[in-house]
Order: C-alpha cells, then structure tokens, then sequence
C-alpha cells in the first residue's frame, strides 16, 4: 500500500475545508473528503502520527497535537459519504483480520523477548513449569496405580 506525502502546515485546514466544500458542492468523487477521512482513521494519537512520520507520509510544521486534532476537526461536520477508498479499507481489514497471529507473536517477541535475558528468564520459566506438571504427573500415577492394587474387601 502506498499512501502520497502529505504536507501539513498553518493554512492546511482551511485549504482542506475549502476543497472539501467544493467537491461536496460539486457531483464529482470524494477524493479530498475519503483521503482525509482514512488519515483520520490512521491518526487517532500521537504515536500513530509519529509511525506516519516516520515513514515518510506526513510532514508536519504543526505540534503533534495540533496535527491530530486537524483531522479530527475536519471529518466532524461532514455527513457519511461513500469513501472512494473503500476497497483499499476492506483489504486492509482482511490482511490483519488474517495475520492474527503474526500480530500476536510480533508483540510477544517485543514484549518478553527484546534481550537474552528475558529469552533465558522464559525458557527456564519453562523448565520449571515441566518439571512441576511432570512431579504431578507421577504423584497422580502413583496414586491411581495404589488405588487399583489395593485389595477390596
């Protein structure tokens, strides 16, 4: 997926709104409308700000906090549309809807396993947690193996 660079500045609401005034007044797709509808959707704190960021999709010449609450402002007065991105959002929902368990090992992995001490500190967790159910094992066999040998009356 490829999202364009998108550049924020001092007067990008205004030009935004204006924009998205003239295609809403027009009977021409939501191009403006849907794009700033899915950074919305991206953009919901700071952190997710500082991933788009960081991978080169927004610049900012605004404080972070200025920059999320911009689209949060901009996708409130405007009505449900149909998002001309809809297909790129049901893809993108699939893919992780389908990598569940790629997610949930990624964040095992940074996590609990981020130096070799905690990876030594899991894995001997790990041996003492076998060497418990294997004592319980043998404790519960000895105990059904003297409860059928015992003689009934």
């Amino acid at each position: 997926m490829e999202i364009p660079l998108t550049r924020i500045g001092a007067n990008t609401e205004c030009v935004l709104r204006n924009l998205i005034a003239y295609e809403r007044c027009s009977r021409k797709p939501n191009y403006i409308l849907s794009y700033a509808t899915l950074l919305n959707q991206l953009i919901k704190s700071t952190e997710d700000l500082d991933s788009l960021f960081q991978k080169g999709i927004v610049v900012t010449h605004l404080s972070k906090e200025d920059t999320v609450s911009l689209f949060n402002r901009l996708c409130n007065d405007t009505t449900s549309i149909p998002i001309v991105y809809s297909r790129l959002t049901l893809d993108v929902y699939r893919y992780n809807r389908d990598r569940w368990l790629r997610r949930w090992l990624a964040g095992i992995k940074r996590d609990y396993l981020y130096n070799p001490q905690s990876v030594m500190s899991l894995f001997s967790n790990a041996v003492i947690l076998a060497l418990i159910l294997t004592a319980l094992q043998t404790v519960y066999g000895v105990i059904a193996y003297y409860k059928q040998s015992k003689p009934s009356n």
